[in-house]
């Protein structure tokens, strides 16, 4: 028994010393990088765009690691135009599993990443790192853990490469938005800190097309920031100084909305979002909001209210319509809404004038007319 135990051990030992040897001999005799250009023309196959690695790739094998630096990979079919780059990359692989035939990555570390939305727009993600498990053609990332414009992102993404389908679940926090806006869509009209978090799927061979199949839900708040464009102070201030015949407020050159909070629960159907819970909070003001933002033209078209607090009097109203786009929006005050509300108060002083007056019903009549003259005048 002793002697068969002996010879297990023995074996075993033997077994471990050779699969080290093997492996540090592998590493002595043989370049990785002549691999590269095999790797090259596999993706190439399979995806139809063109890796560029340019620099030398280094193994490990305590644990089992690989290290490159510089890569790029194209969009599909268009070997010029970059959709990734990646300045370093760590894939550190579960040598058990490749034994078993299963693609599983402990820990893939990605430095200095950058995604091109077009030939203008990116975004760039400082540093990300994940776990990646390959099976049945799907790529799955759980957890990711990243850091980008100086806020933190968690979630899960799933990739089946069979019909293009992916999964995002995600949640963000401390994002700058100003930076992030001005990488993605040249847009430096908002700032502050945003929080977020959104499930969404979406399938396309296309990336162009990819929105039109994206449907989900999620949340959103941003923090002390700005809003450069309108008032809405002076925008409520306008619009009842027109409403009385009064001088209009002078506009300043550069108008802003400074704001305490912004925050909004949305869904996603088919590449437009909707909301009705959108509400600002600021100093003297609140804004309430709900409406539609098409993902795949880029256009809007919310109904929104501006409420000013005044100390000792009766609250400011004033609806306004929100058209354009999402980077050009247009602020237009809803007039007829605010006609119909003018009308209505002047007509409600009138009868209750009448009721508690001896006033005739043709005092009262061409009294109602002067208000609606002075509404259209």
């Amino acid at each position: 028994m002793k002697s068969i135990i002996k010879f297990i051990i023995s074996t075993v030992v033997t077994l471990l010393i050779v699969l080290i040897l093997g492996t540090f001999l592998i590493g002595y005799f043989v370049n990785i990088n002549q691999f590269k250009s095999e790797l090259t023309k596999v993706v190439k196959q399979k995806t139809g765009r063109t890796l560029l690695i340019k620099s030398n790739m280094k193994l490990s094998y305590f644990p089992l690691s690989l290290r490159v630096q510089n890569v790029t990979l194209s969009r599909e079919n268009k070997p010029n135009q970059i959709q990734f780059s990646i300045k370093k990359a760590t894939i550190k692989a579960n040598l058990v599993k490749l034994m078993e035939g299963k693609f599983v990555i402990n820990k893939l570390s990605l430095t200095g990443t950058t995604l091109y939305l077009n030939n203008k727009n990116k975004i760039f993600i400082k540093q990300l790192n994940s776990r990646c498990i390959f099976r049945d053609n799907t790529l799955t990332l759980n957890p990711i853990q990243a850091s980008l414009y100086n806020g933190a992102l968690s979630g899960k993404l799933t990739l089946n490469l069979d019909n293009n389908k992916l999964k995002l679940n995600t949640n963000a926090t401390k994002i700058s938005i100003k930076p992030l806006l001005m990488d993605a869509a040249n847009y430096k009209q908002l700032t502050g800190n945003i929080n977020f978090n959104f499930n969404i799927e979406t399938s396309s061979k296309n990336p162009s097309t990819i929105t039109n199949q994206m449907n989900g839900s999620g949340a959103f708040s941003a923090l002390n920031g700005k809003y450069y464009g309108v008032n809405p102070i002076l925008l409520v201030k306008q619009t009842y100084a027109a409403l009385k015949k009064k001088p209009m407020p002078a506009t300043p050159n550069k108008p802003a909305t400074a704001f305490k909070s912004v925050t909004a629960t949305f869904n996603i159907k088919n590449g437009v979002l909707s909301t009705n819970g959108f509400k600002v909070l600021g100093k003297g003001f609140s804004i309430s909001a709900q409406g539609n933002a098409n993902l795949n033209n880029s256009t809007i078209d919310f109904e929104q209210k501006i409420t000013i607090d005044r100390k000792h009097q009766e609250a400011l109203e004033v609806p306004v319509n929100i058209t354009g786009t999402l980077t050009k929006p247009q602020f237009k005050p809803n007039m007829v809404y605010l006609a119909k509300i003018t009308l209505q108060t002047a007509g409600d002083a009138i009868i209750k004038n009448f009721h508690s007056s001896k006033e005739g019903l043709s005092d009262a009549g061409k009294k109602l007319s002067e208000a609606i003259g002075k509404i259209f005048k």
